[in-house]
């Protein structure tokens, strides 16, 4: 801290009176009395310094809203913040349901669909380009114009699009999950090399999990999706996904599982925070 300058002791409080006036029950201090600023040719207009302020023997300094959001951006870049969340999401993060009871998988089902409508081919092949795969989508300009987004078609996801298997393998007991990772203003994921997903069992029995498939290709978050620019300006954009397509997991019992990320600057290891580079749920599936 700044050590207090030239500041006044806070005066005693004065006596109200009826014919008292503001001025009179709280005098202006000296720093707050300015002597008439001095003519100047015209000119572009420019913001005045703020007055000093006391506060306790200190000086304060205030931030005004586009540093701070510069800083907090700053920082949540510095600190690589990439968190993840999955879809379907409905009653938390166990996802249970009984292979012969459609009415227990349904609402994941639907859950999905409602989701992937933003990724529809044909939505994306109207708003969005086509991008060179493998590498950053870096793109110039002002601040305030709008970008281009890059095509995530649900087609991508494979056996997990809802296209071929409208029920997403929920109704074989195989169900699909998708994963995404925040939005974070301006971050290059993976510095160069796609961020990519694997998954085990969190505690217990490894067979319990003996396969499942990733979509699209390895199960990696291409660079073409990144930087992305906030969504003032990066109107069209649709986040990458993963999907985790699990095609043999251990049936009537419950089976928790991690998936984490995986890539340059990614951290995937705070005990104290479960979302951070990773995400634990649950599969119970009944037959």
């Amino acid at each position: 801290m700044v050590p207090p300058g030239p500041c006044l002791p806070r005066p005693r409080a004065p006596v109200v009176t009826p014919q008292a006036t503001l001025q009179d029950l709280w005098p202006r201090p000296p720093w707050a009395t300015r002597p008439p600023a001095p003519a100047v040719p015209p000119g572009p207009p420019s913001r005045a310094p703020h007055p000093p302020s006391c506060s306790q023997g200190y000086i304060v300094k205030v931030m005004d809203r586009s540093q701070a959001v510069n800083l907090y951006l700053l920082s949540v870049t510095l600190t690589k913040n990439t968190r993840v969340m999955i879809r379907p999401y409905l009653h938390g993060f166990t996802i249970a349901f009984n292979v012969s009871e459609p009415s227990t998988w349904t609402p994941y089902v639907n859950s999905m669909h409602h989701f992937l409508q933003a990724y529809d081919d044909n939505i994306q092949e109207e708003k969005n380009i086509e991008c060179p795969a493998g590498q950053y989508f870096v793109q110039d300009g002002a601040e305030s114009e709008e970008r281009k987004a890059c095509q995530f078609k649900r087609s991508q996801l494979q056996n997990c699009s809802g296209i071929g298997d409208p029920t997403f393998g929920y109704s074989t007991g195989q169900p699909c999950i998708l994963l995404k990772m925040n939005r974070i203003v301006g971050y290059r994921a993976g510095y160069g090399t796609p961020v990519s997903v694997n998954c085990a069992i969190q505690k217990g029995n490894e067979s319990a999990l003996k396969s499942v498939d990733f979509y699209p290709g390895n199960g990696t978050f291409d660079l073409m999706y990144y930087p992305y620019y906030g969504k003032l300006t990066h109107v069209n954009y649709t986040s990458p996904l993963v999907a985790l397509h699990f095609t043999d997991v251990k049936k009537n019992d419950f089976v928790p599982i991690q998936c984490r990320l995986n890539g340059e600057g990614i951290v995937n290891d705070v005990a104290n925070d479960r979302f951070l580079g990773r995400i634990t749920f649950t599969l119970s599936i009944r037959m």
